[in-house]
């Protein structure tokens, strides 16, 4: 056993092998990147905002009033903060104003910085880099919820270890220096431009390293952190009364009912035992069982973040932070990240109400896995920390569980490389989500080319019957939006003062709700696909 252990590690521990494995790793990410490419629903409205933006009309979305179609009016975008439309801008010119690449390298270079940074946290922690090279490998394989669907999750995750990173430098260092305040405050910052989420959760950083610096008198963090603060308190209050001002909401709830639900804390995500076993495995099983299984994880994981909160808690009264390890230092702040995530998840599922989901799905924010994907990479940061530093420290029992603990991941680990297997095989042979999503709209693109060659010159406007289509087609046509759907029943009212088509995509069910439009003299029927219908009306001035 000892020489097979000495064999593992000496492999592990080879340079050659590193590389190889963050390698693997990059190329692996980029597979599974590419297959769920996803800028189609809540990203799709931010990379309008990115188009707005380079074309100088800021951060908006644009849309068409009934009494001018061709004098769009730009709404400013508050519905998420605006990071990443305005990462997105360089990268979306350097492409040609082509948005898909854009996205994609985009994602990718978070996902490389997640990979590089979660291997300096565990070096910072004194991990060999046998274990850095196991952890690399295993969570490679482990596909994140927050890569599942076109979000900037990852992003801000990217952004948060980066100030983790910086954080765990200073105490090393024992001071905050000029360039590790400013790079920690442009981390804290991106991160909150990227979710609102984050507006609250960026100050456990420094409030975290003001603690640690006033217990073991460190005057170096504690005026980093002080000034780490301040200058996150004075950005995240900029840009909040920067967005008042110009669209009367600092922030956005997407729902609009406001009381007190504690029944949606039944749906809590199992935030420790999902960072084990993503809930999209558990959803391979049959629904009843899934719905079993998950509400046996969320009892699991409430009775050990219970008891995890508890025991810290009882070391912070006895012994705090004063002259701890690192190794310490960290899990104390692994935990209050990952409680602040919880806490402000929980704070905002019991006063919104939960919200429909089209068709027919409920949704409220305790429940939604992607938010915990910051506390998903920390918690098997702290487990593989463990596993390097504390293994040989505690009785046996204790250390026969560290050891394990890693390896629980191999389920996960196995499934990913399945999936990636399949991916690199099928590689530009399947139907991507994002190159079925593309069909349907160049397929209305060679509507508007037609239409055009034949009225001649026009400004286009999209609408219909399902919203994230119509918004959609306006990122891929670069067109405003009728701002609402009903007035396409009144074609006899639109004005223009410049010649407009009017494209609307109604679906197959939804026609008899567009009778007037579509019966409207002048309304063609242009096409049809994936059950929709793609009409379209000619617009001039009078």
């Amino acid at each position: 056993m000892q020489k097979a252990n000495a064999i593992w590690f000496r492999i592990f521990s080879d340079p050659r092998f590193s590389i190889a494995v963050v390698l693997l790793a990059i190329a692996a990410r980029f597979f599974q990147l590419h297959f769920y490419l996803d800028s189609f629903f809540d990203t799709s409205f931010q990379v309008i905002a990115t188009q707005h933006f380079t074309n100088g009309h800021g951060i908006s979305t644009a849309v068409s009033r009934i009494s001018d179609l061709g004098s769009p009016v730009y709404i400013p975008l508050v519905n998420w903060p605006p990071g990443y439309s305005f990462l997105l801008a360089p990268f979306y010119l350097l492409c040609g104003k082509e948005y898909l690449p854009a996205c994609m390298i985009l994602e990718m270079l978070s996902a490389i910085s997640i990979i590089l940074l979660c291997r300096k946290i565990l070096w910072q922690l004194g991990s060999p880099v046998a274990v850095i090279n196991l952890f690399t490998l295993l969570t490679t394989f482990f596909i994140y919820y927050f890569y599942y669907t076109g979000s900037t999750d990852s992003i801000a995750v990217a952004f948060f270890l980066g100030a983790i990173a910086l954080l765990l430098s200073a105490i090393r260092k024992k001071k905050y220096s000029y360039i590790t305040i400013a790079g920690t405050a442009i981390c804290l910052l991106g991160a909150a431009s990227m979710k609102y989420l984050f507006f609250p959760v960026v100050f456990v950083i420094p409030v975290f390293a003001f603690l640690y610096a006033l217990q073991n008198q460190e005057a170096g963090i504690r005026r980093g952190a002080l000034a780490i603060f301040t200058i996150v308190l004075a950005g995240i209050t900029g840009l909040y009364l920067y967005q008042k001002s110009i669209s009367g909401a600092g922030t956005y709830i997407s729902a609009t009912g406001r009381g007190f639900f504690p029944e949606h804390l039944l749906r809590v995500h199992p935030l420790i035992p999902c960072s084990f076993i993503t809930p999209n495995t558990i959803r391979k099983l049959p629904p009843a069982g899934m719905s079993n299984v998950m509400n046996l994880l969320r009892i699991i994981h409430v009775i050990l973040l219970l008891s995890l909160s508890i025991i810290a808690a009882r070391s912070c009264f006895s012994k705090g932070l004063k002259a701890a390890t690192i190794q310490r230092t960290f899990i104390f702040l692994s935990l209050s990240l990952a409680l602040a995530i919880s806490l402000v998840l929980a704070g905002l599922s019991l006063l919104v109400d939960k919200e429909l989901i089209p068709p027919d799905r409920w949704w409220t924010y305790i429940e939604d896995a992607r938010y915990y994907g910051l506390a998903d990479i920390l918690i098997q940061l702290v487990i593989f920390m463990a596993f390097s530093y504390y293994k040989n420290q505690v009785s046996s029992r204790i250390s026969l569980l560290i050891t394990i603990l890693p390896f629980l991941l191999l389920p996960e680990a196995v499934r990913g490389i399945a999936f990636t297997f399949n991916r690199v095989i099928k590689f530009g042979k399947e139907d991507y989500y994002w190159k079925t999503e593309k069909l349907f709209l160049d397929y209305a693109k060679e509507i508007i080319k037609k239409k055009i060659a034949v009225t001649g010159p026009a400004e286009t406007v999209v609408s219909g019957s399902l919203y994230y289509a119509n918004y959609r087609n306006a990122l891929s046509l670069q067109a405003p939006v009728l701002e609402k759907p009903e007035w396409l029943n009144q074609p006899g009212n639109f004005q223009t003062s410049k010649p407009v088509i009017l494209l609307a995509i109604i679906g197959a069910e939804q026609q008899k709700h567009y009778q007037p439009f579509i019966e409207h003299p002048g309304t063609e029927l242009a096409g049809q696909l994936n059950g929709f219908y793609f009409y379209t009306l000619y617009v001039a001035p009078r």
